[in-house]
């Protein structure tokens, strides 16, 4: 856990979930996986109460998917992130929420989950709009690509995300 000296002494939490040894086929599932994490709900928690306990307890709680080489090794890493915060009262309850989170998401949701398909697919649109950045993740360099970058974002990920909508 993080420490951060400030007025508000906030406490800084970010535990990673390694994905080297994930297959290539679900690489690009992560992305679904990390949103489902929080917007599913956990434990006995709907993702309304999720939301709300997470907004009432932290300073936030969000995904991010990292991607780098390793220094001469020749070879990649990529990690799922979990960032929470939360000023030095709340320490308990944003680990708690973690905890729910990471063990006992609700990932059979899938009303919800087929719910940000049909969104993403409406959204295609926005590809064209965003096209440079799109295109980034799958132009990016050789070690973006063997830790997963373009398997987890822009115009694969994008195919892949209107191809498991239609099926």
């Amino acid at each position: 856990m993080l420490y951060h000296d400030s007025p508000r002494r906030h406490r800084l939490c970010r535990p990673r979930l390694r994905l080297h040894r994930l297959p290539g086929e679900l690489l690009p599932f992560v992305q679904l996986f990390s949103r489902a994490l929080l917007e599913t709900g956990a434990g006995a928690d709907d993702f309304v109460a999720l939301s709300q306990r997470i907004g009432r307890s932290t300073g936030g709680l969000t995904t991010a998917k990292w991607t780098s080489a390793t220094r001469g090794s020749g070879t990649s890493a990529a990690r799922l992130l979990l960032r929470g915060k939360a000023v030095h009262e709340k320490t308990g309850e944003l680990l708690a929420i973690l905890g729910d989170v990471l063990l006992a998401a609700r990932l059979d949701n899938r009303e919800r989950i087929r719910s940000w398909l049909v969104e993403r697919g409406r959204a295609g649109g926005t590809a064209e709009q965003r096209g440079v950045a799109m295109s980034t993740f799958d132009c990016a360099p050789t070690f973006t690509k063997r830790a997963g970058g373009g398997a987890m974002g822009g115009i694969s990920y994008l195919r892949f995300l209107r191809d498991l909508a239609d099926g």
